[in-house]
């Protein structure tokens, strides 16, 4: 579901309340509905997310594409186990790294200056929103009636002037003379959702450095006739984002969905986020979400244990299988040997933020990473950083490399795809879809490659970019896709609960609908005779390749989220928010238990 319809120009607000403080969202949703009636605002709350709806999801995507973070602080919500797992995790990393602008909005008294790392990027709306004299406004639940419509709607009206306004200045056409842009040093230009944030961008820092130009010049000026020395206080703020999201019962995992209709309870933060089998099937990895990176033999022996400061998000083995690399929302890489030995950590800065993703190329060479800074990072196997890529205007979820190793495709929260060659110029036109780019696969020989997106569609390209057709059928968010190893049948799931098969044509060969809830993984065996796919309904299916159901594998007490078979074939591993990973034979049978 898109909450953001109108314009991407228009400023969009999120609002982030604990259950208890409902009262305050409605409140000032009221304040703000004149802003959107007159389309320029755009609000986001809980209460938009339909049954039936991917709850994390729903709220993660509406977070991402907001401008503005408004939070309604008290106690309950500083008590809400979610919030503090989940919602407030990501809230304060989008802020922190300058995604969004962030605003508090102090409900009840609470200590919530406890942590003064914990909210430094957020602004105090009850300190700009002074009273008549001058003084900072008390809690909302300390006022009055009429001062909390006061406060509000001075609220309303700062946010009017600070985004709105700026807002439509940005959407004003820009003259003739300014579609050529000089001094590019990163590939070609060229007219796309890409290319046209680019030329609003710097149409903007146009005008600020005229304003800033005049200011100064008015400054000396009054220097001269009065002889100030130091009277102006220049205080600086990045443009805000506002958020608005009541949490109830929310899986705090980051990039895992969850059914409103069905969540009842917390589920559990420390699920296994990332498995990966070595190359030679000796050792399988695994990172999750409470912090831990673990090293089995293929016989579940426990290998060896290395540890980020904070949840893991991917990890992934070199194809010589020399090295391991984890990304983790601390804002590190780690590389490690295959013993689970570490070989160093990269500390990225804050202006990068956290990697979402990580994939080698097939030489073992050169790793990339893809960052909520929008960054596509590219990395020599001792961690040296070659190349930092930056044409996405969007978080990068996904990343593939061709088979041959020449090129390097990127997805992105911007809904568009890039092929990167190996000196990081942009092949091409970004390849579009209408709603971010949730997966990336290229076929094993090369020539074709797969996007899933939230838009429901599967778009097939060629190596150059062109597109070559697109694939619709599902009625939901394209999750995952993969191609069997023959590369003549690609697979897909999606959040409708069904696994489609087509032909590399793009033909739909098969449409199934065993599973209960969102297909999330899907995984080939190395013959290609079994695929098999993870659901949230907490079990895996094995496919036989024309598509016929084999059987459902039931061991997991939560979601699926990972999915990798064996080089050999022989052992299927599936990891879930269980905090378990289990081994499956090839014939289904339930071999062990891993936590």
């Amino acid at each position: 579901m898109d909450y953001y319809q109108n314009s991407p120009h228009i400023p969009k607000v999120f609002i982030s309340c604990c259950k208890e403080d409902e009262k305050w969202l409605e409140q000032l949703k009221k304040h703000l509905k004149p802003l959107e009636y007159a389309k320029e605002l755009k609000v986001f709350d809980h209460k938009q997310i339909e049954a039936g709806e991917d709850w994390e999801n729903e709220v993660q995507k509406a977070v991402y594409s907001a401008d503005i973070a408004i939070l309604l602080i008290s106690v309950d919500f500083l008590a809400s186990d979610n919030i503090h797992n989940y919602h407030l995790l990501l809230l304060k990393e989008v802020v922190r790294v300058g995604k969004i602008s962030g605003f508090l909005v102090i409900v009840s008294d609470c200590w919530y200056e406890r942590d003064p790392e914990s909210f430094v990027q957020f602004q105090v709306a009850n300190e700009i929103i002074k009273t008549a004299d001058g003084q900072p406004r008390p809690p909302l639940n300390a006022m009055g009636p009429k001062n909390q419509d006061a406060f509000f709607t001075e609220l309303t009206k700062y946010i009017h002037k600070e985004f709105v306004e700026p807002a439509k200045l940005d959407n004003e056409p820009l003259p003739e003379e300014e579609e050529v842009i000089e001094g590019e040093t990163v590939g070609p230009s060229y007219s796309s959702p890409v290319g046209e944030e680019f030329t609003r961008t710097r149409s903007k820092i146009g005008r600020l450095l005229s304003l800033v130009i005049t200011l100064l010049m008015a400054f000396l000026f009054l220097g001269f006739l009065f002889g100030l020395t130091n009277t102006h206080d220049n205080q600086t703020s990045s443009r805000p984002l506002v958020v608005v999201g009541t949490i109830s019962s929310v899986n705090p995992a980051i990039l895992r969905p969850n059914s409103i209709s069905t969540a009842a309870k917390p589920e559990d933060p420390d699920g296994m986020v990332s498995v990966a089998w070595s190359p030679d099937g000796k050792i399988l990895a695994a990172g999750s979400g409470d912090k831990k990176i673990r090293l089995w033999q293929a016989d579940g022996t426990p290998l060896a244990t290395g540890e980020h400061t904070d949840r893991i998000s991917k990890v992934a083995w070199s194809p010589d299988g020399k090295t391991l690399v984890s990304s983790a929302r601390d804002n590190t890489l780690r590389l490690w040997q295959a013993d689970g030995k570490p070989i160093t950590t990269i500390n990225l800065p804050a202006s990068v933020g956290w990697v979402q993703t990580v994939a080698w190329s097939p030489d073992s060479k050169t790793f990339a990473t893809g960052s909520i800074s929008n960054t596509v990072g590219l990395w020599g196997a001792d961690g040296t950083l070659l190349k930092t890529l930056t044409r996405h205007t969007n978080w990068v979820l996904t990343l593939a490399w061709s088979p041959d190793g020449k090129l390097l495709t990127s997805g992105s929260l911007d809904n568009t795809a890039l092929l990167w060659q190996l000196d990081g110029t942009p092949l091409g036109e970004p390849l579009v879809h209408t709603d971010l780019v949730s997966l990336l696969a290229w076929s094993p020989d090369g020539k074709t490659l797969a996007s899933g997106s939230w838009d429901g569609a599967l778009r097939l390209w060629t190596a150059e970019g062109k597109l070559i057709t697109t694939l619709t059928g599902h009625t939901g968010r394209v999750n995952t896709v993969a191609w069997s190893p023959d590369g003549k049948t690609l697979a897909s799931g999606s959040q409708d609960h069904t696994v489609r098969l087509w032909s590399v044509e793009g033909k739909s060969l098969a449409v199934k609908q065993e599973h209960t809830s969102d297909v999330y993984i899907l995984a080939w065996s190395p013959d290609g005779k079994m695929l098999a796919s993870g659901a949230w309904d907490n079990t895996v299916r094995l496919w036989r390749s024309d598509g016929t159901f084999d059987q459902i594998l039931t061991g997991h007490s939560n979601r699926v989220s990972s999915l990798v078979w064996s080089p050999d074939g022989k052992t299927l591993a599936s990891g879930s928010e269980d905090n378990q990973i289990c081994l499956w034979s090839s014939e289904g049978n339930l071999l062990r238990t891993l936590k």
